[in-house]
């Protein structure tokens, strides 16, 4: 079996098109090489190895590692561990899904004392760095020592010398830290292999092991990537940016990842190597600044961002090396940036010829909508700037302080929304970033890690804010330039569009639309095959989802959210509580008035679209409490005593009100109440002629609810002869599946309400479920929060009922307003089973239109 592939001038062996094979880093720069890019050669240990890695626990061994070191050094006119002219290599995992950070990497690997001597008799300074810098990658990626012990070792040397980072220690500091390093190793009982070739044989397996590592299984969990893949191993030989002061490093995209605009934009370092900038430990320099020191190097390198650009179709994001002059690419991968950034991009590309209008619908995920929704901080009010660093981020958010990851999960888990304060981040902090709100580092650039996994996650930050010191016990921060200090806890608003961190939490506006993202939504609304409405209960909120959001009507509209208006509260409570139908009546007289303006509104604004009605559904304890005001008040618009006011209240208490006297069979039981509304449906909708007002009847088990239900409406329209309506009802408890055949000769639509359908099909409350469905989760029982995205077992109860309303009914109009109407993951799943309508919460309108654009489009190409 062949497993290894080079890559080098005149021999390359793989291509773009192999990443599946040579994972996503080995397969651009096989790529890069065919297109005849300075690529530093080296070769790719394919995921095949990985395969047999995982079975035998151990490298194959006909992986042939000698032969090709031995081909690499004549590739390059260097001896893979000899000290004269040494070649030395970088280690680096490639998986077919580029997870950036998420795996191990080993640089400056194949020197020992011997050959680190041997180059210090031409350049001491390179010799010292790079060999401080090999022991402490290797001991703790391949040794598995504390990193800590080292980073301490670093920082009491960086303190005394007043220094701002690694790379900047003198030769001498370098050989005691060296020493020191050693040390900690034999203390550990463990110490790095003088032989360069066991060194790469055991670097190799630590990177595969690294496919395994908590934060690279977080990674993937959060990306919803295969666990089964696997990497691809890279070893190439290095070329060095901190060799003299003709080197640099840096990072660069061809676009702006922020704004989307068409200029490179990216950040460099001086007598660097590509970790200082990627660590997020040093704060390097602006890419427009490199235009001064080397003007031919910035267009050569501006020259290869285009080739790439134009040869990807797509932003790229590229590291590079200057060793002594010459420019060396040593990565390019599809950019992650920001979700205003990707809009302003495709539409670009598309106005540029690059690529077609389906294409750019289909490079943007819907997950990421959300984020041009993010909030912005309303500078109008009177705020208190606290520190100022790098945009890295966009997004506004306040949040309490916390400056390490398990302060983070700790807090989190209480409920509270918290900002991560940090130095600067790392790959194991990746836990601790995905349930923040906001991310701060004292250093890095906007290319650091804390800077990329934030704008992938679509969470706001700031890097490189120099003017805040953490404490030493992580329990507070200061504001070197005006001594403030910020406690553990307390709170702060974080601004990733300008950088700015300000103090306490501050009142923030929705960000204005921009022309581009227009463009795009009349692209996506091109290929609508449903209907995407909203669920909402107001007359400003329909409007909001209309105008913003190009909602195609109402999909479920709670009526009980009206009642909770707290000028009508004190009423509903009184009827509910009443002990007699008269008594009932005179109140819910009071309440139909109410409705009817309700209702009014609602169709005034909604024009020609449709707008679905739900009866009222919850359970009526969820209206009482024994609050002593609301007794009070109670008592006295019924003129009875406080003390029958609570017997009352509690009478209406429920074992298990979700199972209890909620949806139809308040209709049944009450009628009254049903009517009422009923009647103000009717009478509102008869104001506005051509209006088909939607009734859903919820919480059905049994045909004969619907039956009741269906000749009740029909009784009270009579009142109403020019009013058009039509009937519905909500599949969501189990039986109502089972019946869905019978039940559909009697409405014109269902609607799956999901929520209730999964907590009966699971047998689990989801006011219960956080209890466990993370434990769950973490142990492979579900893949997914079953709440959030629709599982097996309830997509079996869809099927079972769509099959059986199409048998009878293969006109009827279905649709679903659960949660998972919103999740993009199952809006396939409701696509294929040929729903009619999807609706969902407002915000998620534009992200579940865009998955249905890309089905449709993708459908589209099935059928040709």
């Amino acid at each position: 079996m062949k497993y290894i592939y080079f890559f080098s001038p005149g021999s390359v062996e793989g291509s773009a098109t192999m990443y599946s094979t040579l994972g996503n880093k080995g397969a651009h720069l096989a790529e890069m090489s065919l297109l005849g890019l300075p690529v530093p050669p080296g070769f790719t240990i394919s995921t095949e190895l990985y395969g047999s890695f995982v079975s035998s626990k151990s490298v194959p061994v006909d992986l042939d590692l000698k032969g090709a070191m031995e081909r690499l050094s004549n590739i390059t006119g260097k001896s893979f561990g000899q000290p004269n002219n040494p070649l030395v290599v970088s280690v680096r995992s490639g998986a077919a899904v580029s997870m950036p950070g998420m795996m191990d990497t080993i640089l400056n690997l194949g020197i020992n004392d011997e050959i680190v001597a041997s180059i210090a008799k031409h350049n001491e300074e390179l010799a010292y760095d790079m060999y401080r810098r090999f022991i402490h990658t290797y001991a703790v990626t391949v040794l598995c020592v504390d990193s800590l012990m080292f980073e301490d070792k670093i920082a009491m040397k960086i303190s005394e010398f007043n220094l701002s980072a690694p790379r900047e220690l003198s030769v001498n500091v370098n050989k005691e830290l060296i020493n020191d390093f050693q040390g900690i190793l034999q203390g550990c009982g463990v110490s790095i292999p003088d032989n360069p070739m066991q060194q790469l044989e055991d670097a190799i397996v630590a990177v595969l092991n690294s496919w395994n590592s908590e934060r690279a299984q977080i990674y993937r969990k959060m990306n919803n990537i295969p666990e089964y893949v696997g990497t691809a191993v890279n070893v190439q030989s290095m070329v060095f940016g901190n060799l003299n002061n003709n080197s640099a490093t840096g990072v660069v995209f061809s676009r702006n990842p922020t704004n989307g605009s068409n200029t490179m934009f990216g950040e460099y370092m001086l007598k660097a190597q590509g970790e200082d900038i990627v660590s997020g430990t040093c704060t390097p320099q602006n890419i427009s600044d490199f235009k001064r020191i080397s003007l031919d190097q910035y267009n050569k390198l501006l020259e290869y961002a285009n080739i790439l650009e134009r040869h990807y179709r797509d932003v790229q994001d590229i590291e590079f090396t200057i060793e002594d002059g010459k420019l060396w690419i040593l990565q390019t991968r599809r950019a992650k940036r920001s979700i205003y950034a990707s809009i302003v991009n495709v539409v670009d590309f598309v106005n540029e010829g690059v690529i077609s209008e389906n294409e750019a619908i289909t490079r943007v995920l819907p997950n990421e909508l959300i984020d041009l929704l993010h909030p912005v901080v309303d500078y109008s009010e009177n705020i208190k700037l606290l520190a100022k660093g790098l945009p890295a981020s966009t997004g506004a958010v306040s949040g309490q302080v916390v400056f390490s990851p398990a302060q983070a999960m700790e807090m989190t888990s209480q409920g509270k929304k918290v900002i991560l304060v940090r130095n600067d981040t790392s790959p194991e902090d990746i836990e601790g970033m995905s349930v923040s709100e906001g991310i701060v580092t004292v250093r890095g650039g906007m290319t650091s890690h804390a800077a990329v996994v934030a704008r992938g996650m679509g969470v706001p930050c700031i890097c490189g804010a120099g003017d805040i010191s953490i404490s030493h016990d992580l329990t507070y921060f200061t504001v070197m330039s005006n001594n403030i200090v910020i406690k553990k806890g307390e709170y702060i608003t974080i601004d990733g569009s300008n950088g700015n961190i300000l103090l306490d939490r501050v009142e923030t506006t929705t960000i204005q639309e921009f022309p581009e993202f227009e463009i795009f939504k009349r692209w996506v609304e091109k290929h609508q095959s449903v209907r995407v409405q909203v669920n909402a209960d107001t007359a400003e909120d329909m409007c909001n989802a209309f105008r913003n959001f190009y909602a195609d009507g109402v999909g479920l509209c709670r009526t009980e959210h009206m009642f909770f208006n707290k000028d009508r509260i004190n009423v509903v409570r009184c009827m509910i509580i009443s002990d007699s139908r008269a008594s009932r009546e005179r109140m819910l007289e009071q309440i139909y008035l109410m409705q009817v303006n309700d209702f009014i509104d609602i169709f005034r604004n909604a024009g020609a679209r449709i707008v679905t009605i739900r009866l009222l559904d919850p359970p009526l304890h969820e209206f009482l409490s024994e609050e002593s005001q609301v007794v009070q008040k109670v008592a006295s618009t019924l003129e009875i005593s406080e003390e029958e006011v609570l017997h009352r209240v509690r009478m209406n208490k429920e074992h298990n009100p979700m199972l209890g006297l909620r949806g139809v069979r308040l209709g049944i039981v009450l009628p009254e109440i049903y009517d009422m509304q009923i009647k103000a449906m009717m009478f509102a909708s008869s104001q506005f002629p051509g209006t088909v007002v939607h009734i859903m009847v919820p919480f059905i088990s049994n045909v004969e609810e619907i039956l009741i239900m269906v000749n009740r409406i029909k009784l009270i329209a009579r009142d109403y002869p020019d009013v058009k309506y039509k009937i519905g009802t909500m599949i969501e408890i189990p039986a109502a599946v089972l019946l869905t055949d019978q039940i559909v000769q009697y409405v014109d639509f269902i609607s799956f309400g999901t929520n209730d359908l999964t907590q009966m099909t699971l047998g689990i409350s989801r006011d219960d479920s956080s209890k466990f469905i993370p434990e769950y989760m973490s142990k492979g029982l579900y893949v997914q929060d079953p709440f959030i995205t629709i599982v097996d077992s309830v997509k079996k109860m869809i099927d079972i009922s769509v099959t059986k309303a199409r048998s009878v009914n293969p006109e009827i109009k279905i649709g679903v307003c659960g949660e998972h109407a919103g999740d993009v993951r199952s809006v396939e799943f409701f696509m294929t089973r040929g729903v009619d309508y999807l609706s969902c919460s407002t915000y998620k309108i534009p992200m579940v239109k865009l998955a249905v654009a890309q089905y449709t489009i993708a459908h589209a190409k099935q059928k040709v």
